[in-house]
């Protein structure tokens, strides 16, 4: 008994964005980053996109509702033809210009065995001037151990 864990750390629950990532609906992320009123800034957000799995999971919807609150409009089909990365700067131009971000930046987390897989992108999306060189930096930090030829250049269109 003392050398087993609990159950539920044994068989850990899934919580959050799933294979389809249907669990998170846009119109709560909207709630979020509309939560603080100027002159405050808007609460800062780690979204995780999944991508490593986005193109089968999309192949496979049969309830079209339910993509269309996860993505908060109906366009979402359009993900199907898009590659990854075209999909995660697309997500980070919506926190910028419809959620209405200060910075927003997409950051590629790699698979562990095949460090060249994208498995997520993490948006990252906030209103304070130190936030995009401090993610820089923590983001670094965590893949700089992957071979150069691995890494991805982080794609900022507003100037920090």
């Amino acid at each position: 008994m003392w050398g087993q864990p609990p159950p539920a750390v044994r068989r850990p629950r899934r919580t959050g964005p799933q294979a389809t990532s249907t669990n998170w609906q846009w119109e709560t992320v909207k709630k979020l980053a509309a939560y603080k009123k100027p002159p405050n800034k808007k609460i800062e957000t780690l979204y995780f996109l999944g991508v490593g799995w986005l193109h089968r999971s999309l192949s496979g919807i049969r309830h079209t509702e339910k993509m269309d609150k996860w993505w908060g409009r109906k366009d979402w089909q359009k993900l199907k033809e898009m590659k990854h990365i075209k999909i995660a700067n697309l997500v980070r131009d919506r926190f910028e210009n419809e959620l209405g971000y200060r910075f927003a930046a997409a950051y590629p987390i790699y698979d562990k065995e095949k460090g060249n897989r994208v498995m997520y992108y993490m948006i990252h999306a906030s209103d304070h001037e130190e936030a995009p060189t401090l993610m820089i930096r923590a983001h670094h930090k965590a893949v700089r151990s992957l071979p150069r030829e691995v890494q991805q250049p982080i794609q900022f269109p507003n100037s920090v």
